[in-house]
């Protein structure tokens, strides 16, 4: 037999080469049940036209909660869009029936980036995305089935819509580091935060009229100098919010100014919450503005 040859073959050995081979012997396995393990925390590519799509997760213990993402892979010169599009896109939509053992999946936007071409500007991701979710399983300790419908826009010359139907089964109990860890944190370190820990702030908006056209004219404020600031708003769904237009920009004063299409007077909106996700190189916030 195979075993005993290789047993018999060792006694004539010196010490330090058997001490090698047993060494190689005990970290094959290893490194195949750590190939195994890491697999298990993606599921299959879905393939698209000039893009693909995935799960990939964190290791999970079976009581906090699942560190997930969306990854979204895009061929050059693709992108896909921000949950706001802008002035042209299709946001993406997410359909997590048919998941097992879940609560509602929280879905964390990175801050998008302007992207300008003959239709306007639109809002999104140039280079594909990874869209980090929380979920909290419904019973600990008890496996968790993800099934995830992912339908998204993907654009160059031509827009085209994706649908992605998305599977993963994560078990408990998996401790140490994942092989997606990285480009997780990566994209979570991405998300907008409170304006109080991130230097970022919205210091006025005033109404304005210019052209017959009513909107907002906003301040962006930043501790230091602002470098490449940018903001984004969002508003209630009846009016459509024109993609803020850079007035003015003085080191630590950014000046912007956005239409509201629609809007007669700026009473209409009185009393309604504007989002604003402010942008500057590293470093995002989200801030609620109540418009008095």
């Amino acid at each position: 037999m195979y075993q005993p040859a290789i047993l018999s073959g060792m006694k004539n050995k010196t010490p330090l080469t058997t001490q090698i081979l047993c060494l190689v012997i005990l970290i094959w396995p290893l490194r195949v049940m750590a190939a195994t393990d890491g697999a298990s925390l993606a599921s299959d590519w879905v393939k698209g036209p000039h893009t693909r799509a995935r799960l990939v997760a964190m290791p999970w213990d079976g009581r906090s909660k699942l560190r997930l993402g969306i990854q979204l892979e895009l061929e050059p010169g693709w992108k896909t869009y921000w949950r706001n599009p802008g002035d042209a896109g299709i946001p993406p939509k997410f359909n997590w029936e048919g998941s097992s053992n879940i609560k509602a999946p929280h879905l964390l936007w990175p801050a998008p980036e302007r992207m300008a071409d003959d239709f306007g500007v639109s809002i999104g991701y140039k280079h594909g995305a990874v869209l980090p979710v929380n979920i909290e399983p419904a019973r600990g300790g008890q496996p968790v089935k993800l099934s995830l419908d992912v339908s998204y826009g993907v654009c160059a010359d031509v827009c085209i819509p994706v649908t992605s139907r998305l599977r993963l089964e994560l078990r408990p109990g998996a401790t140490g580091g994942g092989p997606h860890d990285a480009l997780i944190t990566k994209w979570r370190g991405r998300v907008p935060v409170k304006t109080a820990n991130s230097g970022l702030d919205i210091a006025s908006v005033k109404p304005v009229t210019r052209n017959g056209k009513t909107g907002f004219e906003v301040t962006l404020s930043g501790k230091g100098e602002l470098q490449n600031p940018a903001v984004f708003v969002e508003g209630p769904g009846d009016y459509y919010f024109s993609v803020p237009k850079l007035v003015s920009h003085n080191k630590d004063k950014a000046v912007y100014r956005f239409e509201v299409d629609d809007l007669e007077t700026v009473d209409q909106l009185r009393g309604k919450k504007l989002t604003f996700t402010l942008k500057d190189q590293n470093r995002a916030a989200e801030r609620v503005w109540v418009l008095k």
